[in-house]
């Protein structure tokens, strides 16, 4: 979801009291998974789609004092957290690298410049590797970040974060509290990367090109060994008014499996379908997100192409196969190994099908345990909240 910082800024004066908080959490379709880490405390919520200016003379100072050093949007965000009195502003990694403007500084960036009274975190959301300029100043975030490999090599892809703390996939770990017994119920889950209406189009860019290629070869797989591939639909579909996105994705992979394919759906792992989910413009983000992992936790394999979706079935322990058909590294799986291809021919991608789906699961756990705990940290008796939780705690003026 981006954010117009051009047009956001008409503001509504209210006449009500600015509450104090200890915490201050970027209010977006993501933010109540950041709430379930702060549960509890004292915390308030900014919508930055409706930005309001307070009859309250911390936050007029602020606002006034910081405006002709950021955007509008920045300067909004610092007084409230400012007049707020708190200690901590807390958001998702995506919100920040969704908005961030070539040649511009992103909203972080700008507001860990001049808001030196409290610790601005945050979360490590999905799998951003696409290159970053890799000039730009540190800005004073700490990202908590899934694990030791994203600590590592993350700066090495531009991203400018000051501190990077490993606490594990905080969504991830969200979906497990509730997720019922698992059995193997798909041969082949296949992640769609349909994201927008560039998918739609004439015009084919590398991923799209990359991504046809590996539709093809799934298709050839499944044709030849007689098999009904199960697609995950995308989780974070770009939201366009004058498109029914979700028909158009469907349709999509229709057309290219010759109607051989099934779909994840909430229902699978809520109990009931219907609910609105069907034909709505807008994902329903838990539930697609968890019945997406859900489909994945209940298949043989897990395939796709640079998707946060094969991070975290990785991380579970599922068997993937991440393929990367074209020339730009960026789309690799960030590990290799027996879950990785690039640029295979079709015979070397069904051999590693095959070879993944033909393994023991001790094997697998053999050659996949180290790897995927140095992707998302896992600790023993502890979750991604309490290590989340145990960060912001250590800020918190109490």
């Amino acid at each position: 979801m981006r954010i117009d910082r051009r047009s956001i800024m008409r503001y509504k004066i209210v006449f009500r009291r600015l509450e104090r908080a200890d915490i201050v959490i970027l209010n977006l379709h993501l933010s109540p998974f950041v709430e379930e880490c702060v549960k509890g405390l004292n915390y308030s919520t900014i919508d930055l789609q409706k930005p309001r200016i307070f009859l309250n003379l911390r936050f007029l100072w602020k606002i006034l004092r910081t405006l002709p050093q950021t955007s509008k949007l920045a300067a909004w965000v610092v007084a409230f957290t400012y007049a707020s009195n708190a200690s901590v502003l807390l958001t998702m990694d995506n919100f920040d690298n969704s908005n961030h403007q070539p040649g511009q500084a992103s909203l972080l960036e700008e507001v860990s410049k001049v808001l030196k009274s409290c610790r601005v975190f945050s979360i490590q959301h999905g799998q951003e590797l696409r290159r970053m300029p890799t000039n730009r100043d540190c800005k004073d975030v700490t990202l908590l970040c899934w694990g030791d490999w994203a600590r590592e090599n993350f700066p090495k892809f531009g991203r400018n974060e000051a501190r990077l703390v490993p606490v594990g996939a905080l969504v991830n770990d969200l979906y497990l509290r509730i997720r019922p017994d698992v059995s193997i119920k798909h041969h082949v889950l296949f992640v769609s990367t349909v994201k927008d209406e560039s998918w739609w189009g004439q015009s084919i860019g590398e991923r799209r090109e990359g991504y046809e290629l590996l539709a093809s070869y799934l298709r050839r797989f499944c044709e030849k060994f007689e098999l009904r591939p199960t697609i995950a639909l995308t989780i974070d579909r770009d939201h366009n008014p004058d498109l029914r996105e979700d028909e158009l994705e469907r349709e999509w992979f229709e057309s290219r499996f010759s109607g051989n394919v099934e779909f994840s759906h909430p229902g699978s792992l809520f109990g009931r379908s219907g609910d609105g989910e069907q034909g709505d413009r807008a994902p329903k983000y838990r539930k697609e997100r968890y019945a997406t992992y859900f489909a994945s936790d209940c298949s043989r394999i897990t395939i796709g192409m640079s998707s946060t979706v094969l991070w975290e079935s990785f991380a579970r322990g599922n068997r993937i196969l991440s393929v990367n058909l074209t020339s730009n590294e960026s789309f690799d799986f960030p590990i290799h190994g027996t879950w990785s291809l690039s640029k295979p021919s079709y015979e070397e991608f069904e051999r590693r099908v095959r070879d993944i789906i033909e393994m023991t699961d001790e094997d697998w756990n053999r050659v996949s345990l180290g790897p995927r705990r140095f992707l998302v940290r896992q600790e023993v008796g502890k979750t991604s909240i309490d290590l989340i939780r145990a960060e912001i705690m250590r800020e918190i003026k109490i």
